[in-house]
This record gives structure tokens, C-alpha cells and sequence, in this order.
């Protein structure tokens, strides 16, 4: 395995979500679930667009502590999330401190994980969660990103502030 990456993963790539696939498949390279855990400051975790996409918006101190899932991963498996997240055109991989050890707080990892810089003001309105599932009725159903379509960027400009 080449160089190992920690990734904390808080919406559709977490295990029983849609993109999950991304993590489990040998050809992306290699993924190892190594704990639950969450966000040590509070970030604004909110579905928008159409698509019902979970963002996590680049407002530290705003919202609630996150939680989702840290993974080791390969170089490979980074640049296949990389190509999924669209880093850093969309969202942007940033480290943060990551608290893995439960209340009250434990061990903390720096992570790799990718948030939304330049995002619509107007998202801060939005209800916020602190543990994605697509499954919910409160996020309405994720759209795949094959299942989208991208001749359109309204759904883009109702969230991304250029």
C-alpha cells in the first residue's frame, strides 16, 4: 500500500450510503474503515439542490459536531474521492481534527475531509444535521451523480457562490 491518507467521511460515502461503493471497490485502490468518529469544532452540515446533497460548509463554530466514519486510505482510493467530490473545483480537502474516542472526548486524528468554501449565504438557513442518511425523511432522496443531469447548472449556482 502506498502512503496512507485518513479520511473522515460524513454523508454518502459512509458504509449503507450510496456512494459507499466508491470505498469497497478494489479498483479505486485500497479503503480501511478504521472508527467512527466526529468533528471536534461544529460545522453546518446541510441538504441542498435537487439532489438532496449533503454539504459541509466551511463555517467552523457554526452548527453541530458532525459525525461519519474514518478511513485509511491509498493514494488511488484519495484520487478516486477526489474525482467523486470534485477537489477542489467543488468541494475543496481540508484537514481537520477528528474526535474518535466518544464522550467525553478521546483520542482526536487530524483527517483529510472535503468541504463546500464559497457556498451560497443563504445555506446558513438551512436546518442543520449532525448525522447524514439518505434514508431520512429529513434529507429527501440523494440523487447518484450518473442519475443527474449535468447539462443544467441550476442546481449548481443554487448552492455554490461562483
Amino acid at each position: 500500500m502506498s502512503k496512507l491518507h485518513r479520511v473522515f467521511v460524513y454523508g454518502t460515502l459512509k458504509r449503507g450510503q450510496p456512494n459507499h461503493y466508491l470505498v469497497t471497490d478494489r479498483n479505486n485502490g485500497e479503503a480501511e474503515f478504521q472508527s467512527e468518529g466526529s468533528t471536534v469544532d461544529a460545522y453546518p452540515l446541510v441538504v441542498a439542490s435537487r439532489y438532496n446533497v449533503p454539504y459541509l460548509l466551511d463555517a467552523k463554530g457554526t452548527g453541530k459536531r458532525i459525525y461519519g466514519e474514518v478511513y485509511s486510505l491509498d493514494d488511488k482510493m484519495l484520487n478516486a474521492m477526489d474525482v467523486l467530490e470534485k477537489h477542489p473545483d467543488w468541494y475543496t480537502r481540508l484537514e481537520i481534527p477528528i474526535d474518535i474516542g466518544g464522550q467525553p472526548r478521546g483520542q482526536q486524528l487530524d483527517c483529510w475531509t472535503y468541504i463546500m468554501l464559497n457556498y451560497k449565504q443563504a445555506l446558513l438557513k438551512s436546518p442543520m444535521i449532525d448525522n447524514y442518511d439518505s434514508k431520512s425523511s429529513m434529507t429527501g432522496a440523494y440523487v447518484l451523480p450518473g442519475e443527474r443531469s449535468e447539462t443544467s447548472q441550476e442546481w449548481r449556482e443554487a448552492v455554490k457562490d461562483k
